[in-house]
């Protein structure tokens, strides 16, 4: 069997495995491995039995525990998530998490940035009200004129 090393799981993507490849994980505390395609099996540290999770189903990892994965009879994909994402009853409910975690995330970011503009805009527009118009050379040689 081939073994591929990583420090942690993936968290945004599809961890994919191909036959006879196994991949050593440490999990992030609280983090779910939802089996996305195929069988999936795997092995944690201090766990006497082994686990084999079909597509649809749900691993939820012991905090920093490491896994071993693996996909059985043919190619499998998994996807991870952390602890706030794997709180979902399924895969689908979780990347929706994530995703409306997202939304809020850029949109409190676009309100603040906007919010910022427009206070500098303010005080510039406050300091050009507040000065009192230039004369220019042209506007008092007409000014001198007319009178």
């Amino acid at each position: 069997m081939t073994t591929t090393t990583a420090t942690s799981i993936p968290l945004d993507g599809p961890l994919h495995l191909i036959p006879n490849e196994t991949a050593i994980l440490r999990a992030p505390r609280g983090a779910a491995l939802f089996v996305v395609r195929g069988r999936v099996w795997l092995t944690q540290d201090g766990a006497s039995d082994d686990i084999v999770l079909a597509a649809g189903q749900r691993h939820d990892v012991p905090p920093g525990a490491q896994i071993v994965v693996g996909g059985l009879r043919g190619e499998a994909a998994a996807f991870a998530l952390p602890a706030l994402d794997g709180a979902a009853a399924d895969l689908h409910d979780a990347l929706r998490l994530r995703a409306a975690r997202l939304r809020s995330a850029a949109a409190s970011q676009f309100w603040g940035d906007l919010a910022r503009s427009a206070r500098r805009l303010t005080g510039r527009l406050v300091s050009a009200w507040a000065k009192p118009p230039q004369a220019t050379a042209a506007s008092s040689t007409l000014s001198s004129c007319v009178r």
